[in-house]
């Protein structure tokens, strides 16, 4: 069963990058576009986890986050966010935030921020550790490792993203 994550998220090419990304990354996604739609879509499904900006039409991340923490206390989530003045962080943290991620970020560190908060809050369970031989290699997915006689070498999901995302 994939993981849940609701990403609400405004801009659109961003928003899209994500939701593919988090996909690579075996999460089941669904984009919406400011608080009021992840609120309607709470309602409509279970999530594992909430992505969420803070400046969004409608309804802010901080609106949505205090209405989250109410309505469903037991879900976690994040803030992925341009605004990094302390008191916005110290307010995301207030309201409940498991972690508070300014942009530009890095991809690969907002998976494992997300792993590590599903898996502090049981909704993800310890990855059995996954070998693939093919002759001389070893592939060990889990840590994106690849193994051969000549040595190791760390392999990336989408380098590519990752330079897209950084500089967004």
């Amino acid at each position: 069963m994939s993981i849940r994550v609701l990403l609400a998220e405004d801009d659109v090419d961003l928003g899209h990058l994500l939701h593919q990304y988090l996909e690579l990354n075996g999460f089941a996604v669904r984009l919406v576009g400011d608080g009021q739609a992840a609120r309607a879509a709470l309602r409509e499904q279970a999530f594992d986890i909430l992505v969420t900006d803070v400046m969004m039409p409608l309804e802010d991340g901080f609106t949505l986050a205090a209405a989250v923490a109410r309505d469903y206390p037991t879900l976690p989530f994040l803030f992925l966010t341009a605004r990094k003045l302390p008191e916005d962080i110290r307010q995301g943290l207030r309201l409940g935030a498991d972690d508070y991620l300014t942009k530009p970020f890095d991809a690969d560190e907002l998976i494992l921020r997300i792993r590590n908060i599903l898996r502090r809050s049981g909704r993800l369970a310890p990855a059995p550790s996954l070998k693939l031989i093919l002759g001389h290699f070893t592939f060990l997915p889990a840590e994106q490792l690849l193994r051969s006689p000549t040595g190791e070498r760390t392999l990336t999901t989408k380098s590519v993203f990752r330079n897209v995302v950084g500089s967004a």
